[in-house]
C-alpha cells in the first residue's frame, strides 16, 4: 500500500476520516505534494528534514484537529482572531449563494476598516475545486482586503491558483499551515 492508498483508506473510515495526516516523504516534486494535499493530507515534510520544522508541523496538525472539532462546519465563512491576526476559513463553492451571502454579511466596511495593516489568513482548503471563473471571484474577494497583509493557505488549490491567477505581490500563498507558520516564525 502506498501513501495515497493509505490516505484513501483513512478518509473512507468514519473513525479516521478527520484525523490530520502529515505526509513524511523523500518525494519533493510539487505536483506530488499537491496530489497528497488533494487526497486529504494536512501537511507534508520532505526528507531529509529539520526536526524542529517536523515538530512544528505535527503540533500544527494536532492544533488544527482539535480546533476542527470545535468548528461549526455548516458555516460557509468562519472568522476567528488571534492577536493582530485574523483567520478567515471559507468552505463550499466560491459562487454558492450561501458563501456569497455570508461574505456580504461579514465583510462590511467597518470590518474591513478594522483589518488595516493586520495579517489576514484565508484558509481555503475546504473549498470545492476551483474553475477559472471561481478563481476570478476569489481574487475579487481578496481585493476587498487591500489594506491587510494577505496570506492564503491553499492546500489542493495551490496549482489552480498559481497557474490561473495574476495575484497582487502582497498576497502570499502557502500549501499548508505548517508552511505558513514557518514563514511567520522567520518574520
Amino acid at each position: 500500500m502506498n501513501g495515497f492508498e493509505v490516505m484513501k483508506a483513512l478518509r473512507k473510515d468514519k473513525m479516521t476520516k478527520e484525523v490530520p495526516v502529515v505526509i513524511f516523504t523523500v518525494n519533493k516534486d510539487r505536483e506530488t505534494v499537491i496530489d497528497a494535499l488533494k487526497s486529504g493530507a494536512f501537511d507534508y515534510v520532505v526528507k531529509p528534514y529539520d526536526p524542529n520544522r517536523l515538530s512544528m508541523k505535527i503540533k500544527s496538525a494536532v492544533h488544527y484537529g482539535i480546533n476542527r472539532k470545535l468548528q461549526n462546519l455548516s458555516e460557509f465563512i468562519e472568522i476567528s482572531r488571534k492577536g493582530e491576526m485574523v483567520l478567515i476559513t471559507m468552505r463550499g463553492g466560491i459562487r454558492e449563494s450561501g458563501l456569497q451571502d455570508a461574505a456580504k454579511a461579514m465583510f462590511t466596511g467597518f470590518f474591513m476598516k478594522n483589518l488595516q495593516g493586520k495579517i489576514c489568513i484565508f484558509d481555503i482548503r475546504e473549498m470545492k475545486d476551483f474553475t477559472d471563473d471561481d478563481i476570478v471571484e476569489f481574487i475579487r474577494i481578496l481585493s476587498m482586503f487591500s489594506g491587510a497583509i494577505i496570506k492564503v493557505v491553499t492546500g489542493k488549490h495551490y496549482g489552480e491558483i498559481v497557474s490561473s491567477a495574476d495575484l497582487d505581490d502582497k498576497i502570499e500563498l502557502f500549501l499548508s499551515y505548517g508552511d505558513l507558520e514557518h514563514a511567520l516564525e522567520q518574520g
